[in-house]
């Protein structure tokens, strides 16, 4: 069927404008000694940093809106670039963090000429512009999409109705969420509908949220059904009138679009009340406020409305710029893309390598899984391209060391040598493990990863597990996550890498079991390879489908060990205490080790079932 498209007015500056602004300021003043909010896009990860402003997350609780009849409790891995967030503060430190997006659900029309996407009456714009783009996720281009796809989009309303997207990702094909956030127009009470956009909801048998509800036009409402459209029309399962703003809230920080502007008294910004008339102003003044502008706002909340102390205009933003600081996965090879904190990065051509403190700047032969870096870069077709490397050593911020390179300066009598740049020496001890490898392999030019601990006086990395990544006979073993594209028979593409699937391919879900009739474009999958020259062959794909419930998993190297009771995977909080262990037992938890937690959610921190490691 085919969706009729709203008008729209194109905005020169889109809600990722608001990447090049302020970014990575730690988060000075909202909530700062109270109780605080904040709204915007994610625009990178150290914690969590949104519209440029760095939060603490490690205390937080993280949640996704898609059913409004319950939250879905959801890790730090869940969380991705480009998402809308609300936040809630406490003395600046993140209590909880809630992703929504403003529409899932099948691609109706795509028109790549004026760069836009039809989905449930609903007109998407996709920036492709290097100074604001869309982050996409699953597609490597908006000419990738095709009807029928299933997806899902986070943005913000411009004045008429249009959504700017910030983020578009690709959802399974089996997926049935269908998911419409937007205000109420036509609010026909007698036969139970109205309407979001172009789409006509029946709400006669749906669960209103909260209970006793009244619905009204203008209200911004979120309806969400598993049944697919007839026609132009949703028959909803639930629908929610939604009141996204805190009553009260000392220390606030709103990003996004002017909308429903009367006057600086009297405006909504992300469809949250602002009342500016008593606000400084920077980047412009009060006369630049109008439907369209991109603004950030700080102040307080007050029954509901936000009292503005400050507005700042981000007309002409920068290059959109992000932050990333973490561990590496999912590398393969330096001319291919790789991950930091779940988000996809390339090299760029002109990438530089700085230097850190105790660490001078290194090269691209540096690189490697487990290796724990500062990204600095812009976003250009969804993929973050790094302009800036820095490596972070000598367990800086709480990272286990990893050095990774050529082997040099070796002297066999102490088993000490040197990695690349690394100007701390290595010592190999006799409780080192060797990955594709024994000691008696080692030599000057093999290249290598080490992991180990800094011993307390002598300064020297010891080596706890050097893995040869130059060994034909034992081709290096990578993990790679991300979502499934191009599906056949014999292979299909993670991030635009093309992975190839064998007879010998074992499959799963959620770590059981399955065939390979589970594997499907669009699902979320973290593949097990074996990396022979450009050729990525698939060992094991487990297929991540969301459980339900307070389900959860995560994986990654593990970060910030206290003991089994306490340490991170990925930047999530893990409890193993009372897990069973595959591939290893309680002692085999240490930093830098590469595990896979399967359990629940309680008070932000995933209680394991199961832990499974993977080396």
């Amino acid at each position: 069927m085919t969706r009729p498209f709203r008008p729209f007015i194109v905005l020169a500056v889109t809600l990722f404008a608001l990447l090049g602004c302020g970014g990575g300021n730690q988060a000075g003043g909202v909530g700062e000694g109270g109780t605080g909010f904040a709204a915007g896009t994610v625009t990178g990860f150290g914690s969590l940093i949104v519209g440029g402003t760095e939060y603490s997350d490690a205390q937080a609780s993280y949640q996704i809106d898609l059913d409004p009849r319950a939250a879905q409790p959801a890790t730090t891995s869940d969380i991705a670039l480009g998402m809308q967030v609300t936040l809630g503060l406490a003395n600046g430190s993140i209590g909880t963090a809630i992703a929504a997006a403003e529409v899932v659900g099948p691609v109706d029309r795509i028109d790549a000429g004026a760069s836009t996407i039809g989905i449930l009456g609903q007109t998407v714009l996709v920036d492709t512009s290097p100074a604001a783009p869309t982050v996409l996720d699953g597609i490597a281009r908006l000419a990738d999409l095709q009807p029928g796809m299933h997806i899902e989009v986070h943005g913000q309303r411009a004045s008429d109705g249009a959504i700017l997207a910030t983020r578009i990702a690709l959802r399974p094909s089996n997926d049935p969420s269908i998911r419409i956030a937007g205000p109420i127009d036509h609010l026909d009470q007698a036969n139970a509908t109205f309407t979001i956009g172009a789409e006509t909801v029946n709400y006669a048998s749906a669960q209103l949220l909260p209970a006793g509800a009244t619905l009204f036009d203008g209200q911004r409402a979120v309806v969400y059904t598993t049944a697919l459209p007839l026609g132009t029309t949703i028959v909803a399962a639930a629908v929610r009138g939604d009141a996204i703003a805190p009553a009260d809230a000392p220390d606030s920080r709103v990003d996004g679009i002017v909308t429903a502007f009367k006057s600086p008294a009297d405006f909504t910004v992300a469809g949250l009340q602002v009342d500016a008339s008593a606000a400084h102003f920077d980047g412009g003044g009060a006369a630049d406020l109008h439907d369209g502008t991109v603004v950030r706002v700080h102040g307080a909340f007050v029954s509901g409305t936000l009292q503005a102390g400050k507005v700042t205009i981000l007309a002409a933003a920068p290059s959109a710029g992000v932050q990333l600081t973490g561990p590496i996965t999912g590398f393969v090879a330096a001319n291919a893309a790789f991950r930091v904190r779940g988000v996809l990065v390339q090299l760029a051509n002109n990438v530089r390598f700085l230097a850190s403190s105790g660490r001078p700047a290194g090269s691209v032969a540096n690189l490697a899984n487990g290796v724990a870096v500062r990204i600095g870069g812009a976003l250009v077709g969804g993929i973050v391209q790094a302009a800036t490397v820095t490596f972070i050593d000598a367990g800086q911020e709480g990272f286990v060391p990893v050095v990774a390179g050529l082997i040099s300066g070796y002297v066999p009598a102490t088993m000490t040598l040197q990695v690349g740049d690394a100007q701390t020496p290595v010592v190999v001890v006799a409780t080192t493990q060797f990955v594709g490898g024994t000691a008696a392999d080692l030599a000057n030019g093999r290249r290598v990863v080490i992991t180990g601990s800094y011993g307390a006086s002598s300064g020297q990395l010891v080596a706890s597990r050097v893995a040869f990544l130059d060994n034909p006979a034992s081709p290096e073993t990578v993990h790679i996550e991300g979502i499934a594209a191009a599906v056949t028979a014999t292979g299909f593409a993670v991030d635009n890498n093309p992975i190839v699937i064998t007879a010998q391919t074992q499959f799963q879900v959620n770590d059981a079991a399955a065939t390979a009739t589970a594997l499907v474009s669009g699902a979320t999958v973290d593949v097990r390879a074996t990396v022979s020259g450009a050729t990525v062959t698939a060992t094991l794909v487990n297929v991540l489908h969301a459980s339900g419930g307070t389900r959860a998993n995560v994986s990654g190297f593990v970060t910030g060990f206290v003991s089994s009771a306490d340490f991170l995977v990925n930047g999530q909080r893990v409890d193993a205490s009372r897990a069973q262990f595959q591939g290893g037992n309680v002692g085999a938890l240490a930093n830098g080790v590469y595990a896979r937690i399967a359990g629940v959610l309680q008070g932000g921190v995933i209680v394991a079932t199961t832990v499974t490691f993977d080396n």
